[in-house]
């Protein structure tokens, strides 16, 4: 039995004669009939009574065509249903995003409510990794994500959008002698060993400590991968942004009174598609400058 036999049965039922049917799909009545006859010995049931007067279904026949026009409804339900899946995967956004993101995360629950119909597909980024997020986005497995403001992301072919200057925070162990203060200044971290995965993060970051903070030590990922918990375990302190502190518990985080900052906003592929400039549009929207 195949789709041709099918359609040819379903053909002469509605029509009634074989001429007719065949008419109607553009082949002979001979062609007609003899698809009728392989599906009928195909079945071993004879499905239609044949007269000079044309053909009627059998009571076999009634209940097989039914049961196929059943069959055909659920198989075209099911390739519109397979084609509406097809669309909404094209018309969806993969955005990397920190576990405790300060600024997509807003811009996605506030595009999602505006664009229900466009699927938001995350991926989670650790900051020690972004680089090979990087990767991802060059390779079109991402569509955007966001990061700071680094050397790395003004590449060709790339843009980085700003949205957010967040304020920075010191993490450290909370035995630390400064764990207990509500505020920590430049001058308390004199003689510090101070961590931060990548210092290009914060500009002007070296000055300010040379300037400020006296005979601090400063690691980043540029002597090699950096663990916040083991610097603060031995006894130094970790630099992050105000918004990514909830994320290093169970270490304290206190607010840094200084004035670097953390720039945050989108890094996006030039040129952006259709989708991805509406997100950067409702971004900006979301962020006036």
């Amino acid at each position: 039995m195949n789709d041709k036999q099918i359609a040819a049965f379903i053909s002469v039922a509605d029509c009634g004669s074989f001429s007719a049917a065949a008419r109607k799909q553009y082949i002979s009545p001979q062609a007609m009939i003899q698809q009728i006859d392989l599906l009928e010995k195909e079945v071993c049931v004879q499905l239609l009574n044949r007269t000079h007067r044309g053909v009627t279904l059998t009571e076999a026949g009634k209940q097989f065509y039914t049961g196929v026009l059943n069959i055909a409804k659920q198989l075209d339900d099911l390739l519109e249903q397979v084609r509406k899946t097809q669309e909404l995967d094209k018309l969806s956004l993969r955005i990397g995003v920190f576990d405790s993101s300060p600024v997509t995360l807003p811009i996605c629950r506030s595009f999602a409510a505006k664009y229900p119909e466009i699927r938001q597909k995350y991926y989670v980024i650790q900051p020690e990794d972004w680089l090979d997020d990087l990767n991802l986005l060059y390779q079109n497995k991402l569509d955007l994500f966001e990061h700071a403001d680094v050397p790395e992301i003004h590449q060709t072919g790339l843009r980085f959008l700003p949205l957010l200057n967040d304020r920075c925070s010191i993490i450290l162990h909370p035995s630390h002698p400064l764990a207990a203060r509500e505020i920590i200044y430049p001058s308390d971290l004199a003689n510090q060993t101070i961590g931060i995965h990548d210092k290009a993060c914060v500009k002007g970051l070296e000055e300010f400590l040379a300037q400020h903070v006296p005979n601090a030590v400063l690691i980043s990922e540029k002597h090699g991968p950096v663990s916040s918990f083991d610097i603060c375990a031995a006894g130094g302190v970790f630099l992050v942004s105000q918004s990514h502190a909830a994320r290093y518990r169970p270490l304290s985080a206190i607010p840094f009174e200084c004035s670097l900052t953390w720039s945050f906003g989108i890094i996006y592929k030039e040129p952006p598609s259709a989708l991805v400039q509406l997100f950067i549009d409702n971004a900006k929207a979301a962020y006036p400058q």
